[in-house]
């Protein structure tokens, strides 16, 4: 039985989004920082139009077994869905716990599944050692470090099929 239920984020569900985006210790392992509420906003209404078929979106994802909000889990396409990008944000609260390797599979699984998609691309900021362990772990290699819009370093990675 799996341990994790994932559930498409919906126009209702902006508070569970936002959970995410105002904890300190998320964002930081993420984008290096706390959004504000007008970035949250822009990305929620960005991420509900990631929704382009039964596979690519965004996920709530939930403990089987407790129904604890847990974070997110993401797998985007571009255009011609032969590129993906897959993506997990996890409240402290659940780290430590094998959530991170199991929202990848999850959403690396949803990639293949398009059977167009050739190559799956992550983000992680350079000091988010365990996401990228976890990433390489399903043979993502680390392709560059660079800064991001707002200033700050980021690690890009690949998945090539």
């Amino acid at each position: 039985m799996e341990r994790l239920i994932y559930q498409k984020f919906s126009k209702d569900d902006f508070e569970y989004y936002a959970r995410l985006c105002s904890n300190e210790e998320v964002m930081n392992m993420n984008f290096g920082r706390v959004f504000t509420m007008e970035e949250t906003n822009k990305t929620f209404a960005g991420l509900l139009k990631a929704d382009v078929n039964e596979l690519a979106g965004y996920y709530k994802v939930y403990e089987a077994e407790g129904k604890g909000y847990v974070g997110l889990g993401a797998m985007t396409v571009n255009d011609d869905s032969t590129e993906a990008e897959i993506e997990y944000m996890i409240l402290p609260q659940f780290w430590g716990k094998g959530y991170g390797t199991e929202i990848a599979e999850k959403m690396i699984a949803k990639a293949k599944e398009l059977k167009t998609v050739k190559k799956i691309t992550a983000y992680t900021g350079p000091e988010n050692l365990k996401s990228q362990k976890i990433l390489m772990k399903h043979g993502f290699k680390s392709v560059r470090t660079f800064i991001t819009s707002d200033d700050n370093e980021a690690e890009e990675l690949k998945l090539i099929l």
